[in-house]
């Protein structure tokens, strides 16, 4: 998220950022499972193991720094709708997986609210750009324009749920 604010002009930091997501935990007491769709799940510092967040935590977070109606939360829409942003200019946050590929790790968790198939594969980016067969991404693990090969791409965008928040003008 802080790729995507970051280009639309307001400074912040990943970091900051992190300090300002709900989180939850990555177990309960009970054995019952953090749910992303409500906060970030365990550690988002890395100092202890945690996942990641789903769109919902980033669409509200990212509505702190941008007006609420710049926010589009896509998510569950086609890869068709998220090209089209790209296509128009804007870069568009994502869930994927950490190899950019399907992954068979896929685990049924139950949460305190509903039960969701997860992965410790679970990883975010941001898409910059396309052409036929590759879909360009910033990852925060420090790649700028990574080169993914689309139909991979967009299999593992499928499994992680089809989230995909952007910010317009």
């Amino acid at each position: 998220m802080a790729m995507l604010l970051n280009y639309e002009g307001v400074t912040v930091t990943k970091n900051e950022l992190a300090q300002r997501i709900p989180t939850v935990p990555l177990t309960y007491d009970n054995g019952q499972k953090g749910n992303p769709h409500e906060g970030f799940v365990g550690s988002v510092s890395g100092d202890t193991p945690g996942i990641g967040v789903y769109h919902e935590p980033i669409a509200t977070l990212a509505k702190q720094y941008v007006a609420s109606d710049r926010v589009r939360d896509i998510s569950g829409e086609s890869f068709e709708k998220v090209l089209a942003a790209v296509l128009e200019g804007y870069p568009v946050w994502i869930i994927t997986t950490s190899s950019f590929t399907p992954v068979t790790s896929m685990q049924e968790w139950q949460t305190p609210t509903e039960t969701l198939e997860m992965t410790y594969d679970m990883h975010s980016v941001v898409i910059t750009g396309f052409d036929q067969t590759h879909i360009y991404i910033n990852n925060p693990y420090g790649e700028k324009k990574q080169q993914l090969k689309r139909s991979d791409f967009i299999a593992a965008w499928k499994q992680m749920g089809q989230q995909a928040v952007y910010i317009s003008k």
